[in-house]
């Protein structure tokens, strides 16, 4: 597991968990209490957003670099006959 997925899935925790700690509060009759505010639930999301992104780019690319690799080996093996 790449460390771009591991951040991601920090990032999602937090931002879910923040808004099941409010639900709580909310349902329990309690003051509506945020550990975090508006801005940083939007950076939690938008940081979970670019993560997941930039890493299922970096998987595309990876797999696009093995099937051109393949492809090569095979065009060099055809050559060859």
């Amino acid at each position: 597991m790449s460390i771009i997925l591991i951040l991601f899935w920090i990032t999602c925790s937090l931002f879910a968990g923040d808004i099941l700690l409010g639900k709580i509060g909310v349902m329990s009759g309690g003051a509506v209490h945020q550990f975090f505010g508006d801005v940083t639930h939007f950076l939690l999301l938008a940081t979970a957003a670019a993560l997941l992104t930039a890493e299922s780019l970096r998987r595309e690319a990876a797999r696009n670099a093995k099937n051109a690799n393949n492809n090569l080996s095979i065009n060099a093996e055809n050559k060859k006959n």
